[in-house]
């Protein structure tokens, strides 16, 4: 072979390598034509860790929290206007959902005097909606960790469906988190937006892919639609010889510098970028409506970060 026939053919090989490598990929779709939600839920001291690159990788911020007083007030002393104010920025420039969280762990305390009773639960879902309404918020997410008689279980049914009645008119949405053994009535479930799955938490390794599968079909067996679960996904890891301890995925990284593939280290299990994008591509194929972040704030923001690892498979990643 001459030197111009062979040079021809490597200039020829590299073009092909380029074209190929220029391809734009298709951002992954559920089986339905959807793209995956990613939705995270943001604590108020870790508000200023959402920067652009952050905001453009979700669809939802879910701002945590407030929480109802047993009277039907709601208690808004955690939240800040000027948190509110710097979210907005977001909302505008990226096209995202700003739902308010609803009680969760520590701050479910008075859900059960309020809802139980039909004029104080009004009374909440009056002001709840108002408090939307005047920071121009998209959703309501309630979190109420536990209902445990089968008085308040009903009652919880009945704050959903009264509160996604109340708002529908002016184009709001109403989610709610579940742990996987928690269960509301058919209507609930109809009411809903969305279910976002709490599949963290569970056992030693709280948290595996296994794990996030079970938790999918224990909710897909009710008859919910598929594209209203959101699989909740841990950027924390917790002690497997004591689950009471936790660590942020963000400390992880700058302690312990694992690999991609790891997801235990000195103890703590979590999930890292693998696994992370193993469940979003669980989700794709499943038509699951896409994964839920608890918590934005524990992320780190270089490459190694999770909240990239999902944006890489949502938008085309193999």
């Amino acid at each position: 072979m001459n030197k111009r026939l062979f040079g021809l053919q490597v200039l020829l090989a590299l073009l092909l390598v380029i074209l190929v490598g220029c391809q734009k990929k298709e951002p992954v779709q559920q089986a339905a034509g959807g793209q995956l939600l990613v939705v995270g839920y943001l604590l108020t001291h870790n508000t200023k860790r959402v920067d652009d690159t952050m905001a453009s990788r979700l669809t939802d911020i879910i701002y945590f929290s407030v929480e109802p007083t047993a009277d039907g007030g709601v208690d808004q002393s955690r939240i800040k206007s000027s948190d509110i104010e710097h979210l907005q920025a977001f909302k505008e420039k990226h096209d995202l959902r700003i739902l308010l969280a609803v009680g969760g762990w520590g701050r479910s305390e008075h859900f059960a005097a309020m809802s139980t009773n039909a004029a104080t639960r009004n009374k909440f879902i009056a002001a709840l909606h108002q408090l939307c309404l005047t920071h121009n918020l998209d959703g309501i997410d309630y979190d109420w960790e536990f209902p445990e008689t089968d008085e308040q279980k009903q009652a919880y049914n009945n704050l959903i469906i009264e509160t996604s009645r109340a708002v529908k008119a002016d184009g709001l949405i109403v989610t709610t988190a579940l742990s996987p053994w928690q269960k509301l009535s058919a209507e609930a479930y109809q009411s809903l937006d969305r279910v976002h799955i709490m599949a963290y938490d569970q056992g030693q390794r709280h948290s595996t892919y296994e794990t996030a599968v079970k938790c999918v079909e224990t909710f897909a067996q009710q008859g919910i639609e598929r594209s209203k679960l959101c699989l909740g996904v841990p950027f924390y890891g917790r002690k497997m010889a004591d689950t009471q301890q936790s660590i942020t995925y963000r400390q992880i990284v700058e302690k312990y510098q694992p690999t991609p593939d790891t997801d235990e280290t000195d103890g703590y299990y979590y999930n890292g970028p693998t696994t992370i994008q193993k469940k979003v591509r669980y989700c794709a194929e499943q038509n699951i409506g896409g994964v839920m972040i608890w918590e934005l704030g524990q992320d780190t923001s270089d490459d190694t970060s999770l909240l990239k690892a999902i944006d890489e498979i949502r938008n085309g990643g193999q």
